[in-house]
């Protein structure tokens, strides 16, 4: 490397410019050869993380850009409530619904429930995806989330007592009758699976 040339991935510098906003800098740094747009530190994801679409929608255009990466833009965007980053990156052809810790867990766990809908309406997503959407809601008491998700199909309702005491303090009745009939039907097709 030459005294006076400047390692454009040294320091993550791309992820520090899309964490601030600071569009004429992601601007410059994409100029630049040998710039890593899928950096180890997240460009993508951070600028998904806080909301900066326009950086979101330039990142998009770069060749070769990660939507995927282990980071997880989708679930981060989806964590922290930006429904137009989440549209952005439901349209990409490759988006994985699932990754990660699970956008749609995400979106549960702090109420986002415009963004539930969102991630039920695509193909393939996991409604009981490893940490359980519906357990995020209830912990929370995002009682609205909890009606969507238990209305449906396939719903898997966890083992514990949580989601019913929720229900039952917050006097929940008809969602009440809803969860203990879908519990009833998966602990019937389980009975019956068994023998």
């Amino acid at each position: 490397m030459q005294k006076d040339a400047i390692d454009v991935n040294q320091c993550a510098p791309l992820r520090v410019a899309c964490e601030h906003g600071n569009i004429d800098i992601v601007n410059l740094l994409l100029k630049k050869d040998g710039i890593n747009v899928n950096h180890w530190s997240g460009p993508l994801a951070t600028a998904c993380k806080n909301g900066h679409v326009d950086i979101v929608q330039l990142l998009l255009n770069q060749d070769g850009i990660d939507i995927n990466d282990w980071n997880g833009p989708l679930s981060l965007a989806c964590e922290n409530g930006h429904i137009d980053i989440v549209q952005l990156l439901l349209e990409q052809d490759d988006i994985d619904v699932n990754h990660w810790m699970g956008p749609l867990t995400l979106a549960c766990k702090n109420g986002h429930i415009k963004i539930v809908q969102l991630l039920l309406e695509q193909d393939g997503i996991d409604i009981n995806h490893f940490t359980q959407p519906i357990a995020k809601a209830c912990v929370n008491r995002y009682i609205d989330i909890v009606e969507l998700l238990l209305k449906q199909n396939g719903i898997i309702i966890p083992e514990n007592l949580y989601v019913y005491n929720m229900l039952v303090k917050l006097q929940k009745y008809e969602l009440l009758e809803l969860f203990t009939e879908k519990q009833i039907n998966q602990y019937k097709i389980d009975w019956i699976e068994k023998f």
